[in-house]
C-alpha cells in the first residue's frame, strides 16, 4: 500500500477515538492527546475544530521531549485554526517545557528523548525569543553529532549511535530532525539537523530489506510489531516520505494492545521529511547480497525493578550493574532473508533484539504470511510472547507489547551464520520455577518441513531432552539450528520443545523446568544456552537433503576454561568461528574466523561488483568525510 497523510491521519483517529475520555479531555497520556487533536483540526468539521480547540485550550505537558515538540508543530501547521486561549495555552506550554528540555542530556542510551529536548529548545526557544534555550540547544545537538561520529578509543572509532535502529524510535528521531531542518532559524542549527537527519535516511535505507518489505536488524529497542515484523513507527515513516508501495499490517497494533503506534501516525502525517536520493537508491536498489558491520558504544545500566514496601510498590532499579561499552552490529541482506546480530545487548536489554531474522515465503508480499521474522528472549517463570506477562527479573506486569528480556545475549555473526549465547539475568536468582531460550517466529504456520535430527515433525507440540540438530525449510530459505547444551539446574534433565501455543511457532530450550527455588548469583552467572545458527537457499542448494548432508560435517562445541570462560567453536563448510566469553564480567574475549580476529574499529560495508559506490558509505555520521565523499561523487 502506499502510505498517503490521509490514511495516517484515519488509521490514528481510529485508534485514538477508543481511548479519548470527553469528560477529562485527554487520550492516554498528554502526547497521544496532542496527536489525536491534529486528526481533529485536520476534519472539515466544525465540531471536530471545537473539540481540537477545547482539547489545546487544556492541555498541559510536563515531559520537555516529544509532547513540546508535537505543539511546535501544530502551532506552526494550525495557528489559524487554533482559538486564541489555545495558541496562549501552546506557548505557555511550550514556554514551561524549556526548562525541562534544558535538563537533559545524551549519555549513551536514550537517543529519542535528548533529540527531541535540543530541538525543542532550539525551535520553541526561537519562537518564544529564549535565547538562552536556544544556543544551549545548538549546544547540545552539536556535542551529540560529535560524539556519535568522532568518539575514539585505542581500538576503536564510534559508527553509530547508542539507541540503534529501532523500528520505533529511529522514527522519532528522524521526526525530531525533521522539524529542526525545516523550522529552525539559526541557518547552523538547521543545517546540522538535516545533515543528522539525511545521515540516518542512510542508515535506515541500509537496513530496509526489500523482498520482505520490512527492516533488518540488529534492533536496540523493540515493540512486539517491531520484533516480528510488519508494522512499526518506521514502516509508516518510511513509506510516507518515500511514497513507495510497501506492505503494512496495522492490526499488529491492535492485536499486542500497543495504540501508540497507531495514534501517532498523525504527528507523522504533519511533518516534510528530507530523504536525500541516495537513501531512496541504497533503500530499493542496493546489491542483494549486502553486508555491513559498524560500531556502536553504550552507557552501563542497572535493571528495572519494582520495590514492595508494605502495601505500597515503587518503581526503582535493581543493585545489578550491566556494563556498558563498545560493541559491534552486524547486518547481512540476500534476495531470500537478511540477519541482523549484536555482539552484545543495548544498556539493559529489556526489549533488545540482538538475534533478528526476516526472510521472505512468497515471491511478492502481499499479506503478513508472506513473510516470517524471528527474534530471540530468554525469560524465567512461564513468561510467553503474545500475552500480558508478569515479568520475575522486574517484579513487575508487563503487556503484551512486548516481551521483557531476561537475559544477557552475545553473538558473534559472519553473514549467514552465528552464534548466539545467553545467560540469565542475575536479579532473576529467586523464586525460580522455569527458565529458558525461546527463538519466536511471527507465526503459528508449519514450515514446508521441520525435523529434529532424524525426527520429521508434522504435529505440535512436539519434546525432546536436547538434540544436536533442527532442520528447517520455507519457500526458499533453509535454516539449521545447533543447539548448545545448556547449563542444567538443580538436576533437571533437560528439555528442548516446539510449540504454537500463543500464535507464535517458539522453540524452547530449558535450563529449568520444576520446583521453586533459590539460586546464588555466582551459578546463576555460569548458566549458559544457545545456539549456532546457519541460513542457505534453494539457489545454493536445490535439494534440501544436500544441505543436509553437508550440515552432518558441522559440529558445535563448548568447554569451560577456568575460572568461567565459555569457549565455543562452531565448525562450519570452510569456516571456523571461535567465540569466547567471561558470563561474570560479561567481557567478549575472542571472536575468530579460521584463527583470524574479527574485531572491527569503526564501520565496514563488504564491497561486491555489483552496485554503484554510491551503495557503500565509509561512515554514516562524520561529516568531513561524507562532504569528501559527495563531492567525489560529483
Amino acid at each position: 500500500m502506499k502510505v498517503t497523510k490521509q490514511w495516517l491521519l484515519n488509521s490514528a483517529r481510529d485508534e485514538a477515538e477508543k481511548y479519548f475520555c470527553p469528560d477529562s479531555l485527554l487520550c492516554i497520556i498528554p502526547r497521544e492527546t496532542a496527536w489525536y487533536g491534529i486528526t481533529l483540526l485536520e476534519s472539515d468539521l466544525p465540531a471536530d475544530r471545537k473539540m481540537a480547540n477545547r482539547i489545546f485550550e487544556h492541555l498541559t505537558v510536563t515531559d520537555g521531549t516529544h509532547s513540546p515538540c508535537t505543539l511546535f508543530v501544530i502551532y506552526q501547521r494550525y495557528r489559524g485554526l487554533l482559538s486564541e486561549q489555545a495558541q496562549r495555552r501552546i506557548l505557555q506550554n511550550l514556554k514551561q517545557n524549556l526548562t525541562s528540555s534544558a535538563t537533559v542530556r545524551y549519555s549513551d542510551g536514550n537517543v529519542n528523548h535528548p533529540l527531541a529536548a535540543y530541538v525543542n529548545l532550539i525551535c520553541s526557544g526561537e519562537l518564544v525569543n529564549d535565547s538562552t534555550s536556544v544556543i544551549l540547544g545548538k549546544k547540545m545537538l552539536q556535542i551529540f553529532q560529535q560524539t556519535i561520529a568522532t568518539r575514539r578509543h585505542v581500538d576503536f572509532q564510534q559508527a553509530e549511535m547508542a539507541e540503534y535502529n529501532s523500528p520505533t524510535y529511529t522514527a522519532l528521531d528522524l521526526w525530531f530532525l525533521a522539524i529542526a531542518a525545516e523550522f529552525a532559524g539559526d541557518a547552523h542549527c538547521r543545517a546540522l539537523a538535516r545533515f543528522l537527519e539525511e545521515r540516518l535516511w542512510i542508515n535506515v535505507a541500509m537496513h530496509w530489506h526489500a523482498p520482505t518489505q520490512q527492516f533488518a536488524g540488529p534492533f536496540s529497542r523493540a515493540y512486539a510489531e517491531d520484533s516480528i515484523g510488519g508494522f512499526s513507527a518506521l514502516h509508516s515513516t518510511f513509506g510516507y516520505a518515500t511514497q513507495r508501495d510497501i506492505y503494512l499490517n496495522p492490526e499488529l497494533a491492535v492485536r499486542f494492545n500497543h495504540p501508540s503506534a497507531l495514534i501517532e501516525n498523525a504527528f507523522i502525517a504533519t511533518l516534510n521529511f528530507h530523504l536525500p536520493e541516495q537513501a531512496l537508491k541504497i533503500a530499493f536498489e542496493k546489491p542483494r547480497r549486502y553486508y555491513f558491520r559498524m560500531t556502536t558504544y553504550c552507557e552501563q545500566y542497572h535493571e528495572n525493578c519494582a520495590v514492595e514496601n508494605g502495601e505500597t510498590r515503587r518503581q526503582s532499579f535493581d543493585t545489578e550493574v550491566y556494563p556498558g561499552g563498545w560493541g559491534e552490529l552486524s547486518t547481512f541482506l540476500t534476495e531470500e532473508y537478511c540477519l541482523g546480530t549484536a555482539c552484545r545487548p543495548y544498556v539493559n536489554g529489556a526489549q533488545n533484539d540482538t538475534f533478528s531474522l526476516r526472510y521472505r515465503r512468497r515471491e511478492t508480499i502481499t499479506d503478513f504470511d508472506g513473510f516470517r521474522g524471528a527474534f530471540t528472549r530468554m525469560v524465567f517463570n512461564g513468561s510467553r510472547f503474545g500475552k500480558d506477562n508478569f515479568c520475575h527479573v522486574t517484579r513487575f506486569s508487563v503487556t503484551r507489547h512486548y516481551l521483557y528480556e531476561e537475559g544477557r545475549p552475545f553473538c558473534f555473526q559472519h553473514k549467514d551464520q552465528s552464534i548466539l549465547c545467553y545467560i540469565p539475568k542475575r536479579g532473576g536468582r529467586k523464586g525460580v520455577n522455569e527458565l529458558r531460550l525461546d527463538l519466536i517466529f511471527s507465526s503459528a504456520d508449519m514450515f514446508d518441513l521441520l525435523k529434529v535430527d532424524a525426527t520429521e515433525v508434522t504435529r505440535l507440540p512436539f519434546e525432546t531432552r536436547h538434540c544436536n540438530l533442527i532442520l528447517l525449510a520455507d519457500f526458499n530459505t533453509y535454516l539449521a539450528i545447533f543447539p548448545l547444551e545448556p547449563t542444567l539446574l538443580a538436576g533437571f534433565p533437560g528439555r528442548m520443545e516446539i510449540s504454537n501455543s500463543t500464535g507464535f511457532l517458539t522453540f524452547s530450550f530449558y535450563n529449568y523446568l520444576g520446583d521453586t527455588h533459590d539460586f546464588d548469583k555466582e551459578l546463576l552467572s555460569q548458566v549458559v544456552n544457545g545456539f549456532g545458527f546457519v541460513l542457505a537457499t534453494r539457489q545454493e542448494f536445490p535439494k534440501i537433503e544436500d544441505f543436509h548432508n553437508q550440515l552432518r560435517t558441522f559440529r558445535l562445541s563448548r568447554t569451560i576454561e577456568p575460572p568461567f570462560v565459555h569457549h565455543i567453536q562452531f565448525q562450519t563448510a570452510g569456516a571456523a568461528m571461535t567465540f569466547r566469553f567471561d558470563p561474570l564480567s560479561e567481557r567478549i574475549l575472542e571472536r575468530s574466523l579460521n584463527g583470524e580476529e574479527q574485531q572491527l574499529c569503526h564501520f565496514e560495508i563488504e564491497k561486491t561488483d555489483a552496485g554503484d559506490r554510491i551503495f557503500y558509505p565509509s561512515s554514516l555520521y562524520q561529516k568531513t568525510i561524507i562532504e569528501n565523499e559527495s563531492e567525489e561523487m560529483r
